[in-house]
């Protein structure tokens, strides 16, 4: 273990690229099922693993990428979230417009952490990072709530009907979030020929995303 302004962290094990055995449930319903079934459409999956629904910056995520719906549904993905418990969910569902189930067991949370829970530190809330990133969020909107576990980091993942994972990024701080432009990348990696050279033939505009998180230096030309 370790600790930095970032968090007390375990040591990452090595990067997991089949999705395991993980069980769910929808919110409001107890009854679990195998994260697998998801897949069983015949269709990747794109999980969006939320560290707290009442967190603006990850409503912000969510925000954003839902912007990107169709898109990504055309190139064959499909969305769905992701939450370590119900509290907020109801609230958070105003930002994603896709089913979302919960993980009790934070097994996507390890997933994402390679093998453990990667958490964050409070000494972020005062950290210059930490601030921009929530004026962004705020400039562009967005607001929330101190309510939930908040410290355990999320990520994303999308994952191929074999159960492949083929795409992954695990939040290292808070408002650290997969860069769109890179997401739609890889979902259009997925995509049929047809599909995928034809959203490169009408291009996706990125401009409605904010610098920094979203598009960073190579991805997204403003």
């Amino acid at each position: 273990m370790f600790e930095s302004i970032l968090g007390t962290k375990a040591e990452p094990g090595p990067l997991i690229t089949t999705l395991p055995e993980i069980k769910l449930h929808a919110v409001g319903d107890a009854a679990k099922f195998d994260a697998s079934d998801l897949l069983k459409e015949g269709k990747p999956v794109l999980f969006l693993i939320i560290r707290r629904p009442g967190c603006l910056l990850c409503r912000e995520q969510a925000g954003e990428l839902a912007k990107f719906k169709a898109t990504i549904e055309r190139c064959g993905v499909r969305m769905v979230g992701v939450l370590k418990e119900e509290l907020g969910a109801d609230e958070f569902k105003a930002f994603w417009p896709a089913p979302l189930f919960v993980d009790d067991d934070k097994e996507f949370y390890k997933l994402v952490g390679r093998g453990s829970l990667q958490q964050a530190s409070k000494a972020q809330l005062a950290s210059p990072s930490f601030l921009s990133t929530l004026a962004r969020a705020k400039g562009k909107g967005y607001s929330g709530n101190i309510i939930g576990e908040g410290f355990i980091y999320g990520g994303l993942l999308i994952v191929k009907p074999d159960g492949e994972i083929s795409y992954q990024y695990a939040e290292k701080q808070w408002g650290d979030h997969a860069p769109v432009p890179e997401v739609i990348e890889a979902c259009k990696a997925l995509a049929p020929e047809d599909v995928r050279e034809a959203i490169n033939k009408e291009g996706v505009d990125f401009s409605q995303l904010s610098n920094g998180a979203y598009c960073g230096d190579a991805a997204c030309k403003l």
